[in-house]
This record gives structure tokens, C-alpha cells and sequence, in this order.
């Protein structure tokens, strides 16, 4: 909302901050982000899974570019004339418009982490995913291939009610993605 919204200083900047930093992948940022892990004490615990998620570049990425095309402007001049504030405007008039591109990151935020493999970071038994134990499974070669198939049929049952809930808004806002209105 305050890259696409707002009249911040050097907002145009830290968009091209964030998309210069879709051209990294996981394994490029591994060391760095090992490095950080590590200083924030957080190896070894649910934290892994989670913090890299909350601040992901591309649903920044994709929450500007709708917010940019589908949020009037007049209706926030309209509402910032009646007296609302920031907070109001955010909540009460941007966030129900934007409810389509939300469950979109939301549902793909949901598909990083289900799929992730935290690779030296998660040394804990109790704490690996379902993936991380589906490739030792997997190593154990072609005796083990069945439990793998069997599991691997099992992972795919919560992303697929995730998508079903949520696909109804996610075919909303990825049609309209590229669509400035």
C-alpha cells in the first residue's frame, strides 16, 4: 500500500530494491542466510520455517502491482476528505478490495513453506518437513519406492484444499496481475 499509494520519498527506489531481489535464489542467499540465521540464534527452531516467508519479495512485488491498478485513487481521496486516517483508509477501504491478490500470496506463502527444505538449518528430527524426510525416504532406493509414492500422494492433499478454498480469488487477481485500470 505504501509503495503503490502513497507519496513516500524514494518509494520508486525500494520497488527496484525488491525487484532487483527476484533475480536471487535460494541458493544464492544460502550463506547469507545462514550467517543471519545463526546471529539471531534461530538454526534448530520453527523460526527457520517461518521468518524467510513473512517478508517475501515477490508478494511484495505482486501486492503493489494490484494495489496499483485496482485501488482507486478517488475513493481514498474521498475518504481522506471525510476524515479518515492512514489506519482507517488501510483497513476499512483497501484491505477488502485487495482480498484477492492476499489469499494469492497467502496461498503461495503457504506453498513455500509446505514444500520447503531448510538445508542447514533444521538438524532436529522432530523438526524436518514432510519433503526433507521424503528425500531420505527417497535415498533409500527402489526397496523404498512404494512408501514413497504412498507419501508423496499424502503431501499433495493440503496444498490442494488450500487451492481449492482460495481458487475462486486467486484466478481474480492473477488474471488481472498485468491489467491497470
Amino acid at each position: 500500500f505504501v509503495l503503490a499509494k502513497t507519496k513516500m520519498r524514494f518509494r520508486n527506489i525500494i520497488f527496484v530494491i525488491v525487484q532487483f531481489s527476484l533475480l536471487f535464489n535460494a541458493y544464492t542467499l544460502a550463506v547469507p542466510r545462514y550467517l543471519i540465521y545463526s546471529y539471531m540464534k534461530i538454526i534448530d527452531t520453527y523460526w527457520v520455517y517461518i521468518l524467510p516467508h513473512m517478508a517475501s519479495t515477490l508478494g511484495v512485488f505482486l501486492m503493489k502491482q494490484y494495489m496499483q491498478g485496482y485501488v482507486p485513487d478517488s475513493l481514498l481521496e474521498a475518504a481522506e476528505i471525510d476524515g479518515a486516517g492512514y489506519f482507517r483508509i488501510f483497513f476499512e477501504i483497501v484491505v477488502p478490495i485487495s482480498k484477492p491478490i492476499i489469499l494469492t500470496v497467502v496461498l503461495f506463502g503457504f506453498r513455500e513453506i509446505w514444500a520447503s527444505i531448510p538445508i542447514g538449518t533444521i538438524f532436529k528430527e522432530e523438526l524436518k518437513t514432510l519433503p526433507m524426510i521424503m528425500t531420505q525416504v527417497t535415498a533409500g532406493g527402489i526397496a523404498r519406492s512404494g512408501s514413497a509414492m504412498a507419501v508423496s500422494v499424502i503431501m499433495m492433499i493440503p496444498p490442494i484444499l488450500v487451492y481449492l478454498i482460495s481458487q475462486s480469488n486467486v484466478v481474480e487477481s492473477m488474471s488481472s496481475a498485468g491489467i491497470k485500470g
